[in-house]
């Protein structure tokens, strides 16, 4: 008898808990999006503008880039600062903040406001998430959004809408072209080839 005989053999190792898919919540972090420029404004008046600058197209959805500004134009000095009091102290879920919506091609609707507050299960879709940046100064507030839509749209045409009562922009529609997207999103790169298996 070998010494090794009559040692245990280890425990079988813990079964892996399957992570749910979390690709509704944002971009795939591991590809390589298919850029499609857009370069239009979504709304432009007074003091206020929101442009949409590219749109991103993955494998699982697509990211809208808007850049928005709002100048302090010939407003005083209180009334800066209590827009800007106003805007800083607004939750997402404000009718006043900057919101955004996507009208797909079937006929259903979403909105940044009506997106999954939890980030623990898998969501069928569609969803609208959104990413914000935004800064303020003595003469301007400045931000980006970064829209993910998942999944891919059908093909047709894609209405993207905004509106935001705070900063003066009423509803406001752009078209886009979804099967613009889905083409684009087939040119998409996985940073490995085992990434989409």
């Amino acid at each position: 008898m070998s010494f090794f005989d009559d040692i245990p053999a280890p425990p079988p190792p813990p079964q892996r808990h399957r992570v749910p898919s979390l690709d509704w919540v944002r971009p795939p972090s591991d590809e390589l999006p298919v850029v499609l420029p857009v370069g239009r404004f979504l709304w432009r008046g007074g003091d206020t503008v929101v442009g949409v600058s590219h749109v991103e197209a993955y494998s699982t959805g697509c990211s809208i880039r808007i850049r928005w500004m709002l100048r302090r134009g010939s407003r005083t000095d209180g009334d800066w600062d209590t827009l800007l009091d106003r805007w800083m102290g607004q939750d997402r879920h404000s009718v006043e903040v900057l919101r955004f919506g996507v009208g797909l091609p079937d006929g259903q609707k979403v909105s940044t406001q009506n997106a999954p507050r939890s980030r623990s299960g898998s969501v069928t879709g569609p969803v609208l998430m959104a990413q914000a940046e935004a800064g303020a100064s003595k003469s301007a507030v400045t931000g980006s959004v970064e829209l993910w839509l998942y999944p891919l749209p059908s093909v047709g045409e894609l209405l993207l809408v905004v509106e935001g009562a705070l900063l003066g922009i009423p509803e406001s529609t752009m078209a886009l072209d979804a099967g613009e997207i889905r083409g684009a999103a087939q040119r998409s790169w996985a940073f490995w080839d085992s990434a989409r298996q």
